[in-house]
């Protein structure tokens, strides 16, 4: 068979345990007793194909992430960076009403 030699790749490697593996900018956590609901892939998919006129769909990709591909009808936040989506969140929501379905993804 084929030998394989073993190859150290770094010369020192640190572990750190972070807080957060994203940086988000926010001054505490979110409150998630606010948020909408997480769907599973299937039910993603049935709500996708169900969507009423007038919903958002959010793609809160970053931009690089955005333009590799996303869903028909998305509308990108046009971020560089996870931290950038808030804002950009906010400005986008404005003057969206409250009624008004929103759909969002993100690749986390």
């Amino acid at each position: 068979g084929m030998q394989v030699e073993a190859v150290r790749a770094y010369r020192k490697l640190v572990v750190r345990r972070k807080q957060q593996v994203l940086t988000d900018g926010l001054p505490s956590p979110l409150d998630l007793q606010r948020a909408g609901t997480e769907l599973e892939p299937e039910d993603w998919h049935a709500a996708l194909r169900s969507r009423p006129d007038g919903a958002l769909l959010l793609d809160c990709r970053n931009n690089y992430e955005s333009e590799l591909g996303s869903f028909n009808g998305a509308e990108p936040l046009d971020t560089q960076v996870f931290s950038e989506s808030w804002s950009k969140l906010e400005q986008r929501l404005k003057d969206v009403p409250r009624d008004t379905p929103v759909m969002t993804f993100c690749t986390g």
